[in-house]
This record gives structure tokens, C-alpha cells and sequence, in this order.
């Protein structure tokens, strides 16, 4: 080779080294060292933020598992009890005085409901066997008339033909009303009145049946006794005393008094709960009042 052409070699490749100059290269590799670290560094954290996606995930798993046995608790009625930490320098919390109460009323609600319905229950029988008065004379009235609108009038007349019976110191003639038509037979209402007449009667305290023309169908299977042996009365016929006189009709304020009501007293007998006995007793102490009844109305002038 030629020293010209060697001469032109040597400036071409001299050209050529110098198309990349030094400081482009540096560039070159501080952009890709820099492109490498952001790699790391990416690589890095994403898995820190992994890390930390789990660590929140765990700690509220925690949190909704706690949840979910304080729920069941409360539902079975479990009360977590807190555990008692010291507190020397701390002074207790003062509630005011409704907070107490509502404390109370959340703990303790249903014992206290249940405790006042006992007691009022208890109270109530116990007032109401304390204050009770038991009649000296039971009657049954059967009419379905309108007399069950002079109740009060009719017992405090009753009461002054009869004597204080139990030693209470007063005087009380029970009139229970279970007024009977027969038209309405089967109807509640008058199969109540019925049930009511027959339950009454079932005791031995009550032996004296009012009653009418109109309701006396009820009474077909009671036995009676026959007033006329012995009450000497214009009223009695039988087994019945009538009230047809102008004594009952003043003295009950009722001048319209229908003309066919009448009293009757049973035979004695055995019942479920007394016997014959007993309801012999009673109908002693009825014939008394029976007897002063009908005299009361012969003498009281027409």
C-alpha cells in the first residue's frame, strides 16, 4: 500500500472514532444504570407494597373475626368481661344519676320486669283476698227483664231480711245475674249466662233461684222445695214465693215491675265440691230470709 492511501486509512478511522464521542457513551451508560435502578427499585416496591397489601388484609380479618364473636356473644347473651387494669393515679368515673339508671335498666331489665309483674300480680291477690267480702246470701237471678239494671237496689233491699251470717260485721246479699231468653238459646251470649247459672249453682252457698215465667226453662232439672209447708204467705204458691207486691216494686223504684217474677230454694243435695250437709245449712239460713220476706210483703199495705 501506497503511504497515501495508508495515510487515508489512518484519517478515515480517525473519522470514525470520533462519530461517539466519549461523553455521549457516559450518557449512554448513566441511562441504562439509571434505567437498572428504577427496575431494582420497582422490583423493591411492589413487593414492600405486597407486604403491606397483606398485613392489611390479615389485621382486618382480625378485625371482622372480632366482630363476628362479639356478635355471637350479645346474641347468646355473653358478656365479654373486660380485664381490670390498675389505676392508682386515676380516679374512678362518676355517672350523674340518670346514667345509673339507664346502666341499671340495660343490665338488669328483664329481671326487674319480671319482679314487678310478680309483685303487682301478688299485691292484687292479696288486696282483693284481704278486702273481699263474702256475701251472707247468695241468689241467682235468671230474668232477661231488665231487673240485672237494679242490681243495687234489689241487693240492698234483700239485705234487710237476712241476718250477718259470717261474723264480719256486715250484712251482703250477692246477686248474680245470668239473665236467660229462649229465644237466643244458641247463642254465645246466652250459652255464657248459662254455663254461669250452672256454676253458681254447683256450689252449696247458693240455694235461692229468681227467675220468671219466661226464664224458668233453664231450671227444668232443679229440684225445689215446697215453700207453702212452711211459710203461711199469700205470695207462696208451691215452690215458689212471688215478688209481685208493692213492697219489692217501691223499694226496687221499678212501678212497671213485670207480674210473673218469683223466688225459689232448692232441695238440698250433694254437689261436686259440698255436701248435702253443708247445703242444708245454707238453705236454714235462706228459709230465714225467705220467711221475713213474705211476712214483709203481707204487711205492707197495698
Amino acid at each position: 500500500m501506497s503511504k497515501d492511501n495508508e495515510k487515508f486509512k489512518i484519517s478515515f478511522d480517525t473519522d470514525k472514532e470520533s462519530l461517539v464521542p466519549d461523553e455521549d457513551e457516559a450518557f449512554e451508560r448513566q441511562q441504562a444504570q439509571l434505567y437498572r435502578d428504577a427496575e431494582e427499585n420497582g422490583e423493591y416496591y411492589a413487593q414492600q407494597a405486597k407486604k403491606e397489601e397483606e398485613r392489611l388484609r390479615r389485621e382486618y380479618e382480625q378485625k371482622l373475626r372480632r366482630e363476628k364473636i362479639e356478635m355471637m356473644k350479645q346474641k347468646q347473651g355473653i358478656e365479654e368481661e373486660q380485664p381490670l387494669e390498675d389505676s392508682d393515679d386515676e380516679e374512678p368515673v362518676k355517672m350523674s344519676f340518670w346514667k345509673k339508671v339507664e346502666n341499671f335498666w340495660y343490665h338488669y331489665k328483664w329481671v326487674t320486669i319480671i319482679t314487678a309483674v310478680v309483685v303487682l300480680f301478688g299485691g292484687y291477690m292479696i288486696y282483693d283476698l284481704v278486702t273481699k267480702v263474702e256475701p251472707d246470701l247468695t241468689i241467682v237471678a235468671t230474668p232477661d227483664n231488665g231487673i240485672s239494671y237494679r242490681g243495687e237496689e234489689l241487693e240492698n233491699f234483700f239485705e234487710g231480711f237476712c241476718d250477718d251470717v259470717n261474723g264480719d260485721g256486715e250484712v251482703y246479699v250477692s246477686v248474680v245475674f245470668a239473665p236467660l231468653d229462649p229465644d237466643s238459646v244458641g247463642d254465645n251470649y246466652s250459652q255464657a249466662n248459662q254455663s254461669k247459672l250452672f256454676s253458681t249453682l254447683s256450689s252449696a252457698r247458693c240455694v235461692l233461684v229468681l227467675s220468671d215465667d219466661s226464664s224458668d226453662f233453664s231450671l227444668e232439672n232443679v229440684a225445689f222445695e215446697d215453700l207453702s209447708d212452711t211459710i203461711d204467705s199469700q205470695y207462696v204458691s208451691g215452690t215458689r214465693l212471688s215478688l209481685t207486691s208493692p213492697l219489692v216494686k217501691e223499694a226496687i223504684n221499678w212501678a212497671q215491675m213485670p207480674q210473673d217474677m218469683y223466688i225459689s230454694m232448692r232441695t238440698p243435695v250433694k254437689t261436686l265440691n259440698d255436701s248435702q250437709e253443708d247445703m242444708q245449712k245454707t238453705c236454714d239460713i235462706a228459709q230465714d230470709f225467705l220467711k221475713r220476706l213474705a211476712e214483709a210483703m203481707d204487711n205492707y199495705p197495698s
